[in-house]
This record gives structure tokens, sequence and C-alpha cells, in this order.
């Protein structure tokens, strides 16, 4: 394949918004790993030990979670997106 194909790739709109979900996935990520040790140890009150089980588990959680995810959104991907915003919903609200 030569290069000015796939060079050319970059002019189409899904590769573009591809990249930028990508961008914006890894940069939330990374702002949470930023964020939560400041949190989890000022505001929260866990001692910094404390905080690396805390990171292991958000890491463990997000790895369960891509791999349940892409299962159930193979298997039907609507009722997934519904059962995950519903979720979501409940666990905000159960926390105030």
């Amino acid at each position: 394949m030569r290069l000015s194909r796939e060079i050319a790739a970059f002019g189409r709109v899904q590769v573009w918004l591809a990249l930028a979900v990508g961008t914006l996935g890894f940069g939330g990520v990374f702002a949470a790993y930023s964020y939560i040790e400041p949190m989890m140890t000022n505001v929260a009150g866990y001692s910094p030990k404390a905080v690396d089980l805390l990171l292991a588990l958000f890491g463990l959680g997000m790895t369960v979670g891509n791999l349940v995810g892409g299962r159930l959104a193979d298997r039907a991907l609507m009722p997934s997106l519904y059962g995950a915003v519903g979720a979501w919903d409940w666990s905000s609200r159960s926390s105030l």
C-alpha cells in the first residue's frame, strides 16, 4: 500500500471523529488519575497509602467495564446503552 493512500485517509471526517473520540477518552482517564489523588486525600480524608488501592480498583473497574460493556454492546447495543445510563442515573441519585 502506498503512503499517499494512507495519508489520504486524513481527508475523511470519520477518521477525524475517531481520533477525537480517542483523544477525549484518554484525556478523561488521565484527568481522573491526575485529580483523584488530591480529592481522595484532601477532601475524602483517605491516607496516601489507601489512594494506591483506590487507583488500582479504579483501573480494575475500568478494565472489567470495558470487557463487559463491549460484550453487552455487541449482543444488544441500545438496551446496553439504556442500562448503562440508567445505572449511572441511579448511582448518582443514590449518592446524594
